[in-house]
């Protein structure tokens, strides 16, 4: 027993010394490219010739370091560099058949192993340029005896609680993480980043405690974050984002079961949330950039599992959702400011949407959970009708977006959405939709919001999110106004009465009737920078109308109801056309 050990510190101790005298040699060298450069030979007079020779000396020095480099690795080799690493984890495997043979106690074996990890470590870390083959390896080494060897005094010997093991985790995951910052080896903090979110999520497991490892993948996760920020190691940060996601949803999980306590995953999912908005909002601040594609996805992750996963952690809980609320709001107002007052001045366009998308959101959940409907369904109208004026001012597309989406949660909300679905869709004796002062409260806020910003900048901007604004916002209005239409004409014509086999037949030639003369009306309004998009809707509503009389009213439908239907439907198609040619052009 005595001669491994003895073999493995005479191993690590040549070792040591072969790094030192390479670094020696690379140091002779680069003194010898110096003074070849700074000193030129005989023949050298001109400032021209001067400076081509120290280009060319330039040029074949770094081509010598380069071929020096890949010298290195087939010098030594994979299969040498590998074999060796397979030397290191026999000296681990040695550690731990004395530590089971009780030569040596248990925490004595665990402390070995962890020093032995960190032994190779510091060698990985020593490198800092040259060849770097042997770091990595040597980096791979410690990950492949270190990650292990947390596991086991966790989760086989129970040596510490899960939140120690998590605390040790972390630790040498960070050590890592810094000794692969330190020399730039890339490759070694991807050990690190994959050995900690494999070992997370096996201790998880394992140990059956997910909080404290989830709140390790969420610290990893900000420190891969601005690992990619600061030395563009970008590729790290989505695994262990993925990770710290999942582990969070799995916390949700947990906590909604019966007799669970909540207080530890609401402030998981809270933490994580803060911890990436705060450090995305932090990177615009302090380093001027735009958001990039991880960002966006990632924001959209870490609401979806922080804020709706303590939404419903409180709900099912019968906890107060008005403290989140509240905190929504406060972010939400916060997220505006910070977005007008910073990144609009700044003319970064993708910024401006972004933290502005997610100031609405924020202010739209903050509301929806402090305000009773009544309340609330006013406050997101004026918030609408605000949008919309500011657009008409500022000329700004993402404006009219907004007074768009607050205007659709308003009809949402009040519950005009629904009724007027259901007099579209629901059958005859199924139809119960009326509309209260909330709703036509909502519907008068979508027109205006529909007709008021029509001249922003959508008549220049010819893109995609521009039509896409138009043909929603004109789609939604010509729904809801058909649907609350129908609903009137419903509780005049057919509600008052006993249901009975003309129910159907009447309600379907209102809905064919409304839905074509609407349609057609949309169609011959005056021209405006939306004209395109209402022929587009128009004809597409068309269509769907005469879908809509082969499915519902040629079945239903009695003579008398059928002619109606019929003949108005059969007018619209002749009239669309013309009052479309008819129509200015701006």
């Amino acid at each position: 027993m005595p001669k491994a050990v003895d073999v493995a510190t005479v191993d690590i101790q040549a070792l040591a010394k072969t790094v030192e005298r390479l670094e020696a040699r690379l140091a002779v060298v680069e003194a010898a490219l110096t003074a070849a450069t700074v000193c030129p030979p005989l023949g050298v007079a001109s400032a021209a010739d001067l400076t081509e020779h120290m280009t060319n000396a330039s040029s074949r020095s770094g081509a010598e370091l380069q071929d020096s480099a890949t010298a290195a690795w087939n010098t030594i080799g994979v299969v040498s560099l590998a074999g060796r690493t397979l030397i290191v984890l026999g000296g681990a495997y040695l550690l731990r058949a004395l530590t089971e043979a009780g030569l040596i106690p248990v925490p004595a074996g665990a402390a070995a192993g962890f020093l032995y990890a960190l032994i190779w470590l510091a060698l990985s870390a020593r490198v800092s340029s040259g060849p770097t083959a042997s770091a990595i390896f040597h980096g791979l080494s410690a990950s492949l005896v270190g990650f292990p060897l947390v596991w086991e005094i966790t989760a086989r010997f129970a040596l510490v609680s899960p939140a120690k093991g998590a605390t040790l985790l972390g630790g040498f995951a960070g050590l890592l993480l810094v000794g692969a910052r330190h020399a730039r080896h890339q490759s070694v903090a991807w050990f690190a980043a994959i050995g900690a979110v494999i070992t997370a999520l096996t201790l998880a497991v394992g140990t059956a405690a997910t909080l404290p490892y989830t709140a390790v993948l969420a610290l990893l996760g900000i420190a891969t974050l601005w690992l990619g920020y600061i030395d563009d190691w970008v590729g790290l940060r989505w695994p262990v984002a993925l990770a710290a996601d999942l582990m969070v949803l799995v916390v949700t999980v947990q906590a909604l079961q019966p007799g669970a306590q909540y207080a530890g995953a609401l402030s998981m999912q809270l933490s994580m949330m803060a911890m990436y908005l705060g450090s995305f909002a932090a990177r615009v601040l302090f380093l001027g950039r735009e958001v990039i594609p991880f960002e966006i996805l990632q924001t959209a992750a870490a609401v979806c599992v922080g804020f709706g996963g303590a939404l419903a952690v409180r709900s099912m809980s019968g906890a107060s959702v008005v403290p989140l609320g509240i905190a929504a709001c406060l972010a939400g107002a916060v997220t505006y400011g910070f977005a007008f007052t910073y990144v609009e001045p700044r003319r970064l366009r993708r910024n401006l949407a972004f933290f502005t998308s997610l100031a609405a959101v924020f202010s739209l959940g903050g509301i929806v959970l402090v305000l009773p409907r009544a309340t609330a369904v006013p406050v997101i109208g004026g918030l609408a009708l605000l949008c919309a004026e500011w657009s008409r001012r500022s000329k700004r597309l993402m404006l009219a977006i907004h007074a768009f989406v607050f205007a659709a949660a308003m009809a949402s909300r009040s519950g005009l959405l629904a009724s007027t679905t259901i007099a579209l869709l629901a059958p005859a004796t199924a139809m119960s939709a009326t509309l209260d002062l909330s709703m036509l409260l909502a519907l008068i806020t979508l027109a205006t919001c529909v007709a008021w910003p029509a001249d922003v900048r959508v008549r220049t901007l010819a893109t995609a999110a521009a039509r896409t604004l138009r043909i929603s916002r004109l789609g939604l209005l010509l729904w809801t106004l058909s649907g609350a239409v129908v609903a009137g004409l419903a509780a005049v014509l057919i509600v008052p009465g006993s249901p009975g086999p003309g129910d159907a037949a009447g309600l379907a030639a209102i809905r064919t009737v409304v839905l074509a003369v609407l349609t057609t009306v949309l169609i011959a309004l005056p021209g405006g920078s939306d004209r395109v998009e209402r022929g587009w809707l128009g004809y597409a509503m068309l269509a769907l109308v005469a879908i809509k009389l082969l499915a519902e009213d040629l079945p239903r439908g009695r003579p008398s109801t059928l002619f109606v239907a019929l003949a108005v439907y059969g007018v619209a198609l002749i009239l669309a056309p013309r009052l479309a040619r008819r129509r200015p052009v701006d």
